[in-house]
């Protein structure tokens, strides 16, 4: 089928290019290189002053579901620069003169993206598990896992149907190098990897709070570190535990309303169905995006 041999293309072209991968996974270096050097100590430190040994193993918990909402962003996007760049040398012309329709031609660029940041996120869970346990951590239950890829894998489908949406208006390969930066450089603070997201403006908290990839990376947080804050926060009150949640970005609440997990869930699908009916919208207004 044309719809799975593009697909395929996409895969092989992005996976032969070693210097794309390279930088898909260089926003996770980048994440623990800043964790390690000085972020950790930062926020170990204060910590293990109120919570004691088991403050590390929550931080770095909380570092690593960060940058896995970091991953399902930056590195969806890398994975678009393809359409991009077949755009840019109409190449993209070829595809519209097969039995493919615009819209199933967008689609297997975001099936690709997704297929190719699962597989970047699952990398970098594995390289996240064993630096938790070598600081002296505990292995993510299978339980936990499961709901972290499902998330991971929610996320993903909804950057990638946002950014799909939103590159179907580029044409240039420097365009699209500009909005990569930008975003790059968003992304840390928008997950609230740098600074907690209790800890910034509350109109800050509150573009935050409207930012659905977000919420992706606060259900992650609360899947990978459920069982250490039951260990670490025992015996504690639950005013104590819903402020530490509330303060690193765990949960969210609007309006003195809190999120539950539900809703953090229902925001994401409703973001990607939405996106996904903008592209379906403006495939039907214009039978060409290029």
């Amino acid at each position: 089928m044309p719809f799975l041999t593009l697909i395929k293309r996409n895969l092989l072209l992005f996976f032969k290019d070693k210097s794309a991968v390279f930088f898909s996974l260089m926003a996770v270096f980048v994440v623990l290189g800043l964790y390690i050097c000085f972020l950790g100590d930062l926020m170990i430190t204060p910590l293990e002053d109120s919570l004691g040994k088991g403050a590390r193993e929550l931080s770095d918990n909380w570092i690593m579901a960060g940058t896995l909402g970091t991953v399902a962003l930056t590195t969806t996007m890398s994975a678009l620069g393809l359409m991009i760049e077949d755009r840019s040398k109409s190449i993209v012309r070829d595809f519209y003169v097969s039995a493919l329709k615009p819209l199933q031609i967008q689609a297997a660029y975001l099936v690709s993206a997704f297929c190719i940041t699962m597989i970047i996120g699952a990398i970098t869970l594995l390289l996240g598990q064993f630096y938790i346990v070598y600081y002296g951590g505990e292995w993510i239950t299978v339980k936990a896992l499961l709901r972290v890829l499902g998330v991971f894998a929610l996320d993903t489908l909804t950057c990638g149907a946002c950014l799909v949406f939103i590159m179907s208006f580029f044409r240039s390969a420097s365009s699209f190098s500009n909005a990569t930066t930008i975003v790059g450089t968003l992304s840390g603070f928008l997950m609230g990897i740098y600074i907690p997201v209790g800890a910034l403006p509350q109109m800050l908290q509150t573009i935050i709070k409207c930012f659905p990839p977000t919420h992706g990376a606060a259900l992650m947080r609360q899947f990978m570190m459920d069982d250490t804050i039951k260990r670490v926060f025992s015996g504690a009150p639950q005013a104590a535990i819903t402020s530490f949640q509330n303060q690193f970005g765990l949960r969210f609440s609007f309006f003195d309303r809190a999120y539950s997990v539900s809703d953090s869930l229902i925001i994401l699908l409703a973001a990607f169905l939405l996106f996904v009916s903008f592209l379906f919208l403006r495939a039907r207004c214009r039978k060409n995006y290029h």
